[in-house]
């Protein structure tokens, strides 16, 4: 007994197999969906989850200034979470100016965070004061 294969049933064979896999990777995106959204639940309101102050830095007062944060902001905090960390060096991660690190930090200090700074005693070709995000009482 001889098989031939038609052109015709190679195709539907063909589609067959991509319409599993059309299946089984829309079952693998709703269980990864599923994961996501159980980890990191809706605000309601679609809020960046990113942009509120951390529980870190304590009880924030009424009168904050709104300060909209961007990606290095957030790259920054991540940075001034894990300890103190200088100027120089906050700008080489972030891929920025030193001067500008002034400036995020002062941003940051305007949208509510606590930041803790503490001076290295040298003066003399280096920089005096290292910054790390305040750790809650």
């Amino acid at each position: 007994m001889s098989t031939i294969y038609t052109p015709e049933l190679l195709a539907q064979l063909k589609q067959l197999g991509d319409n599993f896999e059309q299946a089984i990777r829309r079952d693998e995106r709703q269980v990864l969906l599923a994961k996501f959204r159980a980890e990191f639940p809706a605000t309601g309101n679609n809020t960046d989850m990113h942009g509120h102050p951390l529980r870190e830095s304590g009880q924030q007062p009424d009168d904050v200034v709104s300060v909209e944060l961007n990606a290095t902001h957030r790259t920054m905090l991540s940075y001034l979470r894990d300890g103190f960390m200088a100027v120089p060096t906050l700008a080489g991660h972030c891929n920025i100016k030193k001067q500008s690190v002034y400036t995020y930090l002062g941003q940051l200090e305007q949208a509510g965070y606590k930041l803790e700074k503490r001076s290295t005693g040298n003066r003399r070709g280096g920089y005096r004061l290292i910054y790390r995000l305040a750790k809650a009482a």
